[in-house]
């Protein structure tokens, strides 16, 4: 199949992925998780244009392509890099329940985390989705 889709989709959204440590504490209800997967859920949702989403989710259904996502996190403050990848569990689950990736596993999905620190800006997400092979 022909992909017209410019990879990769960068989404940006304007908030901290929360630490493992947040994620087993702050989290641990299951309403609470919940609460924040669909947040992160909303927000990638409104911040990819409905056509996008629609070709993705189409080419994902059909095509069942490995794909990359880069989680890249600024803010001031680093994480360890264990809390940090605990921390992108909400996000992953959100792009495997709005269509985006087929499945969350390795064999799957090739997901590469990132973290910049910069002292005077506020923390935000960028996560960038494209299939591991450019169609």
């Amino acid at each position: 199949m022909k992909s017209k889709m410019n990879w990769p989709v960068i989404v940006e959204i304007p908030r901290s992925i929360p630490s493992a440590n947040q994620l087993r504490r702050k989290y641990r209800h299951p309403f609470a998780y919940k609460t924040l997967r669909e947040t992160w859920q909303a927000e990638i949702y409104c911040k990819i244009r409905p056509e996008v989403r629609a070709q993705i989710e189409r080419f994902v259904l059909k095509e069942k392509p490995k794909m990359r996502v880069l989680i890249q996190l600024t803010k001031p403050r680093l994480y360890d890099l264990d809390n940090f990848v605990g921390g992108c569990k909400p996000i992953i689950d959100s792009l495997r329940k709005l269509g985006l990736i087929h499945n969350d596993s390795p064999h799957w999905l090739d997901l590469q985390v990132e973290q910049i620190q910069r002292s005077k800006m506020r923390a935000f997400t960028k996560i960038e989705i494209s299939p591991v092979e450019v169609v």
